[in-house]
């Protein structure tokens, strides 16, 4: 089976195409401005170091897995310090940080394909590089000079990494029931608790590790309007920016999981002897509204490691089937499974997935950028709005398909893809976290239902409808996909439908709505890919192929949700589940 090739030319197509990028290169919107030529060599460029450095290493990452050591320090597999340390040379950490804080000012689509490449070729080492965007915008957003001028630094050069440590085992998703405590002491606070399913908790990789630490504030406010945000050292921090002495953090444990066995898992410990020492970053009582700067960039970051994956098995899939000879053709000749209807159909339900999940994340980076660097404050509102809309159907849509489409890919493999030491497998076996990061798909469903659609009256839904209606039918005629016109404005129909069954709902029956709005999300998932892949098809013949396929073989499920919610949310708010005592 095949080793991973970045698709650069997919991504140089979704950056113009969807995220419409060359309208974001111009000095007016980028100050620190990159032209077309500097973005094809920092896509080409990635795309070599994601093959050579990373890919080889992604077997090695599931094989070997970490180690918890005696003293609580952990070894990362053979390979990830040369790989990381050739990471920070090559300074491809500093693609996601501004220019004023030392980075490469480059567009936020930009820094997604970088990391869609990096996921794609080793999802386990790239998890240690996904806290290092959010955390330098807290730091740079909530922290005092001082702070900035001990942590940024360190940071932004990859000398140090970070981690973002929120969960606990008691509370899981509910952040209101955290029970860390901050004491305070003369310089500082001491933490005393414990935090699970920490990425990169404790490692080898480089000199120290910041981690960003939820607890509650000494001012003892109940839920979540109590607790602060901390910064914690694993090595204290002299006042001239030396290292000193390691603070009292412990890593306990590295999780055994099912997969991504590369990356280190861990729960933490902080005031294992007396307290951890950390310093409070931004306002008192303001941690959590402080961290959704950093938690809505993470939902889109993770719906990208979702089409990573499903990058990364469409390509193992399909390498396999034109290589694996089995059966006869059409004509009693040997052939390869490729050739075969059934795994003709697999093969192209996970391109067109792939095309489909990677148009709804690159028109989303699209919309962080101008919600950020659009010329018109009213403009920067409204894409900021729609942004909002579709964080968690990129989050939510795209992993839960990621993980459909990986599941197809062992399929087409057989028997083979289920074996340990295939790459299908273990695409699979790490396709399946992406749907938990960062809130469940039913959590990112409770958000786009009851904060996002119903709490504004369905209006920026409607917003975007009313442009999908009037864009699509124009753009599957000039693609000659006049045949699917009925579909779309049935899809059109059928989720505007659901739109005001959400915020008929929402007050009146809000279990109902909870029950099924993870159907609402997918219904939105299926739409946008086909809207986003039937607009881009006049451009090459290929394309208009795919999106045909699209539109006939995903598009229908649209409907299936939509019946779902129509007629079964009801019966599933008020079923019953039998009690396991």
């Amino acid at each position: 089976m095949s080793s991973y090739k970045a698709p650069v030319d997919e991504i140089d197509f979704a950056l113009r195409t969807w995220a419409k990028l060359p309208a974001l290169l111009n000095p007016s919107a980028i100050p620190d401005s990159c032209d077309a030529e500097t973005i094809s060599a920092v896509l080409n460029g990635a795309g070599r170091f994601a093959a050579e450095v990373l890919a080889p290493l992604d077997v090695v990452g599931h094989r070997d897995g970490c180690e918890l050591r005696p003293d609580g320090s952990v070894r990362t597999p053979n390979g990830w310090k040369d790989a990381y340390a050739q990471f920070v040379a090559a300074e491809w950490n500093t693609v996601n940080f501004p220019a004023h804080v030392g980075g490469q000012g480059l567009p936020s689509p930009v820094a997604i394909a970088v990391a869609e490449m990096f996921e794609g070729a080793n999802l386990a080492f790239s998890l240690a590089l996904m806290p290092f965007a959010g955390v330098v915008a807290l730091l740079d957003r909530f922290g005092t000079d001082d702070q900035k001028g001990r942590y940024l630094a360190p940071l932004v050069s990859g000398r140090w990494s970070a981690t973002l440590a929120m969960t606990e085992s008691h509370a899981g998703t509910d952040i209101g029931a955290l029970r860390m405590s901050a004491s305070p002491l003369t310089n500082g606070f001491g933490l005393r608790g414990q935090k699970v399913f920490i990425s990169y908790g404790a490692h080898d990789l480089n000199e120290n590790i910041l981690h960003f630490v939820l607890a509650r504030d000494p001012a003892g406010r109940p839920g979540a309007k109590g607790l602060s945000l901390y910064l914690v050292p694993k090595r204290l921090v002299n006042p001239d920016g030396s290292l000193g002495e390691l603070n009292d953090v412990r890593c306990i444990a590295v999780e055994r999981k099912m997969g991504i066995h590369g990356s280190p898992t861990t729960t933490l410990v902080f005031g294992a002897k007396d307290s951890a020492w950390g310093e409070l970053l931004g306002d008192p009582c303001k941690g959590l509204d402080h961290m959704f700067v950093v938690l809505n960039r993470a939902r889109l970051n993770i719906g990208v490691f979702g089409l990573a994956s499903a990058e990364r098995a469409w390509q193992i899939a399909n390498a396999y089937a034109n290589e694996r000879v089995q059966g006869l053709d059409a004509a009693g000749r040997p052939c390869v499974i490729a050739r075969h209807p059934d795994v003709r159909r697999m093969l192209l339900e996970m391109q067109t997935g792939v095309d489909a999940m990677r148009a709804v994340c690159y028109y989303a980076a699209g919309l962080l950028e101008r919600s950020q660097r659009d010329d018109a404050p009213e403009k920067q509102h409204q894409w900021r709005r729609r942004l909002d809309l579709l964080t968690p159907v990129v989050k939510g849509w795209v992993t839960e398909f990621a993980y459909e489409t990986a599941g197809t890919g062992v399929q087409v493999a057989g028997g083979a893809g289920y074996m340990d030491e295939s790459p299908a497998s273990r695409c699979l076996l790490e396709a399946r976290v992406h749907t938990i990061y960062e809130g469940t798909t039913g959590v990112q469903a409770m958000d786009l239902t009851l904060r996002k659609v119903a709490k504004d009256g369905g209006k920026a839904a409607a917003e975007l409808l009313d442009e999908m209606g009037s864009i699509w039918p124009i753009a599957a005629r000039a693609a000659r996909l006049d045949g699917n016109l009925a579909d779309i404005k049935d899809a059109l129909s059928m989720l505007a439908a659901a739109t005001d069954w959400i915020v008929g709902h929402a007050a009146s029956k809000p279990a109902a709505v909870q029950a099924v709005g993870v159907h609402y999300l997918m219904m939105w998932g299926y739409a946008l890919g086909a809207w986003l892949m039937t607009t881009a098809a006049q451009e090459q013949p290929a394309r208009a192929a795919r999106a045909n396929f699209f539109l006939r073989h995903r598009l229908p499920r649209v409907q299936m949700h939509w019946r779902v919610i129509e007629h079964g949310a009801d019966a599933a708010a008020d079923g019953l589940v039998q009690d396991s005592s």
